[in-house]
């Protein structure tokens, strides 16, 4: 589950804001320069050197996407407010109580009472389980010890329902007894555990944490926040296709290899010709084109200065090439996410 975090100043508000001068500059620079393989790494860091410059890349607030118990308050507080007996929108609640879980820091009291606070939804869904789920995560997250009774008691009528419901299903009765259930929106939502390296994903268990960083979160992890602030879901989703992509190969030189012939098979099939099929000083230059270049060159240096593929890169001429062919060629692919 990736956290959505709201409205932000994206790459497409900043190029909007561009100044014609420096918009007729680059569109020069891709008709002088052929968006072909051995260039794009030189032609990316010109673009780059360029915003920087100009100082446009500091509104977007890149940084390191650190716990924060201040944070995790805050959305608790706003969880409890959506949580009040006047209000009962349990579903915004819930939502507000896992952002609180992903902010806070691992073994805290602010994620402690955020996991008890999480059970209340649970409970007053009808999810039994869950809510026992969520009570044992609180004990095991440093839960204050003045507390713990309050804990008992909704852990003993979360156990009884379960009780009650397990002696029904057994003389035939309503198997349908959690009459509150269908208003959960997502039942994953009620168990989610964060990442502890960022505040933006969750997922449904351990075992899916950690599939998730082998198959391709550890190169998402340090810049998966920076990127929603760059593009939102389109730059995560770019991202993550090419990480999983890299992390499906244990040899580097045969995923290069893999990836590079794709290239080629899909440039001959035309699927990135906007933006791969350039000739020196051409002028019907794709629409489009312009801005994808400007969004992949600030993401291949996100790449380079944040994961760990940025030393493989400086190192190997031929793997920053490659990935420079990938994120502009995935962000043609997925265009359609940024145009919703």
């Amino acid at each position: 589950m990736d956290l959505n975090p709201g409205k932000r100043y994206s790459a497409r508000d900043l190029y909007q804001e561009l100044p014609a001068p420096w918009k007729a500059r680059l569109f020069q620079l891709l008709r002088d320069h052929p968006i072909a393989h051995e260039n794009k790494p030189a032609l990316f860091g010109e673009i780059f050197n360029q915003l920087c410059q100009y100082s446009y890349l500091a509104r977007f607030k890149f940084g390191a996407d650190l716990k924060d118990d201040n944070k995790a308050r805050l959305a608790r507080i706003k969880g409890n407010e959506m949580y009040h007996p006047r209000v009962m929108k349990y579903n915004d609640a819930l939502v507000y109580y896992n952002e609180a879980i992903a902010f806070a820091p691992q073994d805290s009291v602010d994620r402690a009472i955020a996991y008890a606070n999480r059970s209340i939804i649970c409970l007053e869904q009808g999810m039994y389980g869950e809510c026992l789920v969520n009570t044992q995560l609180a004990r095991e997250s440093s839960f204050p010890q003045r507390f713990l009774g309050i804990l008992a008691i909704r852990e003993a009528k979360a156990k009884a329902a379960c009780q009650a419901m397990r002696q029904q299903n057994k003389v035939g009765g309503n198997r349908n007894t959690n009459r509150n259930r269908h208003q959960a929106k997502d039942l994953r939502l009620h168990t989610l555990i964060p990442c502890e390296g960022c505040t933006m994903v969750m997922y449904c268990s351990e075992d899916c944490l950690s599939k998730a960083r082998l198959q391709y979160h550890r190169y998402e992890c340090t810049i998966i926040r920076n990127l929603w602030n760059l593009s939102g879901v389109y730059a995560i989703t770019v991202w993550r296709t090419i990480a999983k992509a890299i992390l499906s190969f244990q040899n580097l030189q045969a995923m290069k290899e893999y990836l590079e012939m794709t290239l080629q098979l899909n440039q001959l099939c035309d699927i990135a010709a906007n933006s791969l099929a350039l000739t020196p000083y051409r002028t019907n230059i794709n629409p489009a084109l312009p801005f994808r270049t400007f969004l992949a060159a600030i993401m291949h240096r996100m790449v380079l200065d944040g994961t760990q593929l940025g030393p493989f890169c400086v190192y190997d001429p031929a793997m920053n090439r490659l990935l420079c062919d990938l994120i502009l060629h995935y962000l043609n692919v997925f265009s359609e996410i940024e145009r919703t």
